[in-house]
C-alpha cells in the first residue's frame, strides 16, 4: 500500500475478503452490517474501474514520454502492431519460424 491508497492488486484482495466477511455477517443475521459491506465493496470496485483506466492512460503517456526520449537520443522509432512484428520479422514468442 503506497500513500495510503491500495493498488489493483490489493484492492482486489480487500474485496475477496469483505465478500467473506458479507456472507459471515448474512449467516449470523447481521443482515445491516452485510449492507454496509456490500456497500463498501461497491465503491472498491468503482475505484478499481478508475484505477485502471488512469493506469492505462499513464502507461500511454510513459510510452510516448519514451519514444519521444529514444527520438531525442537520435534513435529511429518505427510504430507497427505485434502482427506486423511477427510479419516482418518471422517471429512469434521469441521463436524463429524460420521465415528469416
Amino acid at each position: 500500500m503506497a500513500n495510503g491508497f491500495y493498488n489493483n492488486q490489493e484492492l482486489v484482495d480487500t474485496i475477496i475478503v469483505d465478500l467473506n466477511n458479507a456472507i459471515k455477517e448474512q449467516m449470523t443475521g447481521q443482515y445491516i452490517q452485510a449492507c454496509r459491506i456490500v456497500a463498501q465493496i461497491s465503491q472498491k470496485l468503482i475505484n478499481l474501474r478508475n484505477g485502471i483506466d488512469n493506469d492505462l492512460k499513464n502507461k500511454d503517456r510513459v510510452i510516448e514520454n519514451l519514444k519521444e526520449q529514444l527520438r531525442d537520443a537520435g534513435a529511429e522509432i518505427t510504430e507497427m502492431s505485434p502482427e506486423e512484428f511477427v510479419e516482418k520479422y518471422g517471429k512469434k514468442g521469441g521463436v524463429n519460424n524460420g521465415s528469416n
